[in-house]
């Protein structure tokens, strides 16, 4: 019912936006409009104002720019529209045009999103982007494309992954059968497996209370995330195992996307690229921020050598999944060349 209702009101939305604008203007030479505005839809799950919700208004504001007024974006957060899934499914009918998320997402469409979360293809945001940039990184987001229907505009980093426990420890083999929350996707499943703990998927909402009350001992997320879930009162060690870093992407459908003029292209990924830049700027000083949070709580920091889970990255699981193993490889090896 509630899914329904979601699509309701999606669907009444996008036809009150039409019903306000046309759907094919252009600008003219002298950036005048030759008719009415299109207008699209931009819904996503994040909290009014977060840094992702900035994103997206920031996106729609350069759209409108780029493309002189003929394409007006409006955003829509905070899940009003629905959660992610649903969201998804109003892309794919059209009632909504753009959502912000990880491509892990849409492991439910293709297990190939599953590669945005391989562990360690980077430890950086320098290697991020630089493989992203690669020959490597557009094949696998052309497979991705192929496989999902959805189009990757500027994937955008979000952080390097690290691993919040409630006891004390110092090394990775500390963490073996630790009870760790993790995705609740089975490749991220498999692979935290291979990698010697226990993984326990659980929605993030109910993380703190479950460490607190040792149902889960820990947590696997970004270091600013960690500190917005208040991780900090629960957690006694901070392991920077630097073990993984999905993207954040502004996802479009490749069919409307790619019906559009290379002018709306161009400025849609304009638009895109620069909004995201603005983010991975926030994400890296939230979690320079976020590292200081936990120190100041008194939560001890430990940097492991985490080889072995590397090690298990590329041996056991790779061997499970080969075919996401070659394009994480890939990507890696793209990164630190």
């Amino acid at each position: 019912m509630k899914k329904t209702l979601s699509l309701i009101l999606a669907l009444v939305m996008a036809l009150s936006l039409v019903a306000c604008g046309g759907g094919n203007a252009t600008p003219n030479s002298d950036g005048s409009n030759t008719g009415d505005s299109t207008e699209l839809v931009f819904a996503h799950i994040f909290a009014t104002d977060s840094m992702e919700d900035k994103c997206a208004k920031m996106f729609a504001e350069k759209v409108a720019e780029y493309t002189n007024g003929a394409y007006t974006v409006t955003v829509y957060p905070a899940g009003q529209l629905g959660a992610m899934a649903e969201i998804i499914e109003q892309q794919q009918v059209g009632t909504a045009t753009f959502q912000i998320i990880s491509t892990t997402a849409l492991s439910s469409i293709s297990e190939y999103a599953a590669v945005d979360s391989w562990p360690y293809m980077f430890t950086n945001r320098e290697e991020f982007e630089k493989a992203y940039a690669s020959d490597a990184g557009k094949e696998w987001l052309a497979k991705l494309s192929e496989e999902t229907g959805f189009t990757l505009l500027a994937p955008m980093y979000k952080g390097i992954r690290q691993t919040f426990v409630n006891f004390d420890a110092e090394t990775i083999d500390d963490l073996k059968g630790c009870k760790l929350r993790v995705a609740g996707l089975q490749p991220v499943l498999d692979c935290f497996t291979c990698m010697g703990v226990a993984p326990t998927p659980m929605s993030t909402s109910e993380v703190y209370t479950a460490m607190s009350q040792n149902v889960v001992e820990g947590m696997e997320i970004e270091m600013s995330t960690a500190a917005s879930m208040a991780l900090q009162e629960v957690t006694k060690t901070v392991m920077m195992t630097n073990h993984g870093a999905a993207n954040y992407a502004i996802l479009v459908p490749t069919k409307y996307y790619t019906e559009l003029s290379a002018d709306v292209q161009e400025a849609f990924d304009k638009a895109a690229t620069e909004s995201g830049t603005w983010l991975a700027d926030q994400v890296e000083q939230q979690d320079a921020d976020a590292l200081k949070v936990f120190e100041d709580a008194g939560c001890k920091i430990v940097y492991p050598d985490y080889s072995a889970w590397e090690t298990a990255a590329y041996g056991s699981y790779a061997e499970m999944y080969p075919e996401l193993a070659k394009y994480a490889t890939a990507m890696k090896e793209a990164a630190h060349s």
